[in-house]
């Protein structure tokens, strides 16, 4: 889907650049007209058959549904959803700051405090929305989010899966970021929440 820099969604939320772009959507930063705050617009965007749109939007539709339920400040805030020419869109808290991979790529190596208060962090998020029943199913350092104020904010749930929720992954398929597969739990039986908080603590180590 196509969308201009000057367009207003849902009559509330005018777009003001792109920020982000993903195997299911694009982010945009924008101005909340009517509360006049910067947000972030999740927009889907992927070009498929109806039978994938079908797909995708019920995977869209559960991405809200995780962000609504998670307490606390590891996730980020949900303000909104709605449709937009047949295609969901979420409202999201605009955040500032840096993603971890980037991050890490700029200074090499973090001094040790900071790596283990990022590390401490991404394992309070995973708490926080495993207690909620919420698995992330692709954790890695491009979805952690550091903000100028040091929040560790765990962000793009795009593969979730909610514990009472049936899956709606294809048969046989693999979720995620190839690179991680390893450091997370991809067994035909379901994910395993304990698998992806052990870890991230061993990495952490």
């Amino acid at each position: 889907m196509h969308v201009s820099g000057r367009e207003v969604i849902g009559g509330r939320y005018r777009l003001h650049r792109l920020i982000g772009a993903g195997g299911m959507g694009v982010v945009h930063e924008a101005l909340d007209l009517v509360l006049d705050r910067r947000v972030a617009v999740k927009i889907l965007s992927v070009a498929a058959s109806s039978t994938d749109t079908e797909r995708l939007s019920e995977r869209f539709h559960r991405e809200a549904r995780a962000l609504a339920r998670i307490a606390g400040d590891g996730t980020p805030a949900l303000y909104d959803f709605g449709i937009l020419d047949g295609s969901p869109y979420l409202v999201m808290e605009y955040l500032d700051g840096v993603d971890l991979q980037t991050l890490v790529a700029q200074r090499a190596r973090l001094p040790d405090a900071a790596a283990v208060g990022v590390g401490i962090g991404v394992c309070a998020c995973l708490a926080a929305a495993h207690e909620a029943g919420v698995l992330h199913r692709d954790v890695k350092p491009s979805n952690v989010r550091i903000t100028s104020q040091g929040r560790v904010v765990l962000q793009d749930f795009g593969l979730v899966r909610l514990t009472e929720d049936s899956a709606i992954t294809k048969v046989g398929a693999l979720v995620g970021t190839p690179g991680t597969w390893l450091r997370r739990s991809c067994g035909a039986s379901g994910p395993d929440r304990r698998a992806t908080s052990t870890a991230w603590a061993c990495a952490c180590i």
